[in-house]
Order: C-alpha cells, then sequence, then structure tokens
C-alpha cells in the first residue's frame, strides 16, 4: 500500500499487543477518546490548567488516553472519573477521525454519555481548574480545540432529525 521510499507516505506496522503501534516515521501514535458528558439537557465541560501542554485554559471535553492493552470503553469510563468524580453510562460513538501533528499521529474518538451528579459530586482531576454545565444548544460557541469542536458538531448533528 505505501511506497516506503517516498517520503510523502507514512508506512506503519504493529506489534502484537494494542496500542503499540509505531510507524516509519517515528512520530509516536496516541488514541484520545472524549465524550459530550450530558446530565439532563446539559453537558459539562472543563476548564484546562494555564500549566497544561496542550491547549492551556481552554474548555474541554472529558476523557483521555487509551493506555496498552485497556479495553476502550473501561478507558472512557475511568478517565471521565478521573477527571471529573462521575461515572459514565449509556455510552454511544459518535465519530471518529484522525490528526496528523507534527510530533504525533492522532487517533480520536467521540462519545456521548450520560452521568448522574450534581456539583457536590464533581471532583476535578489537577489537569483541569473548573467546571461548567452548559446547555447543549450553546457547546458549539465554547473556547476548546479543534478536535474538541468536531466531537460536538457530531454530537449536535445526531441531535437534529434527518
Amino acid at each position: 500500500l505505501f511506497n516506503q521510499n517516498n517520503p510523502s507516505h507514512t508506512s506503519f506496522h504493529t506489534t502484537n499487543t494494542f496500542g503499540t503501534m509505531e510507524n516509519t516515521t517515528q512520530k509516536k501514535i496516541v488514541i484520545v477518546q472524549k465524550a459530550v458528558t450530558l446530565n439532563g439537557d446539559k453537558a459539562l465541560i472543563i476548564r484546562r490548567s494555564m500549566d497544561s501542554k496542550r491547549h492551556p485554559g481552554q474548555w474541554d471535553l472529558p476523557g483521555g488516553k487509551l493506555e496498552t492493552g485497556e479495553d476502550m470503553q473501561e478507558a472512557l469510563i475511568r478517565e471521565i472519573e478521573e477527571e471529573t468524580g462521575l461515572k459514565a453510562t449509556d455510552i454511544r460513538l459518535l465519530c471518529a477521525f484522525s490528526q496528523d501533528e507534527p510530533s504525533r499521529y492522532g487517533v480520536r474518538l467521540g462519545y456521548a454519555v450520560q452521568v448522574n451528579g450534581s456539583n457536590k459530586d464533581i471532583t476535578l482531576s489537577h489537569e483541569h481548574t473548573e467546571f461548567a454545565w452548559v446547555p447543549v444548544e450553546q457547546l458549539a460557541k465554547i473556547d476548546t480545540s479543534e478536535a474538541n469542536m468536531r466531537i460536538i458538531a457530531s454530537y449536535l448533528q445526531s441531535r437534529t432529525p434527518t
């Protein structure tokens, strides 16, 4: 499929363990899962710390990296609980896409999940400094990354009758 002599093509090979893919250009491959986290007609957003290497101070969707050998659904539930203290249920895949970045090749999976709980149940991780519940109709207006906006757009489109 790919010509290794052509630098415009990137070829990949895998090892026996899921999640440990490498490519010939030696970019790290990272699988990130993020979720539109819903409670009723509102979605939870969390603000990234100003110390964050990626998108400091921007609003974020709960989620994170898939670790080697980890079940995808369990990883998403774990990440949401680590970042918010809330347990995700009713997990629905919205979209999947890739991002070729200078330092890594990212595979993004976007979900919609349900959570129960109130503000007193939220415990933020050290990666985030504040949270907000926003009406789902306002999600498209938040200051967030391009990847999160793609996930939000997929969620909003999934709500629109065809």
